[in-house]
């Protein structure tokens, strides 16, 4: 998915895409997960939803990956 480097900048600096690493030039390398998001992110925007929604879903999105894994490994 063709995305310009503003929005990345934008969603990023918003909190909207953590834990971005970056080349040796400062480029934005995105992981498989990572690209998902950021998919879900534009998906979300295109509907008009306000950015502090998006960041609130996100958030959501997070807590529950770690309660995912957590499960997954037993520790409750």
């Amino acid at each position: 998915m063709p995305v310009d480097g503003i929005n990345e900048r934008y969603y990023e600096k918003k909190g909207l895409l953590p834990l971005i690493e970056r080349d040796e030039a400062g480029r934005r390398l995105f992981s498989e997960d990572q690209m998902a998001l950021l998919e879900t992110v534009i998906c979300l925007k295109n509907t008009h939803m306000p950015i502090s929604g998006i960041k609130q879903y996100m958030d959501w999105v997070a807590v529950r990956s770690v309660f995912c894994s957590q499960r997954r490994r037993g520790n409750r």
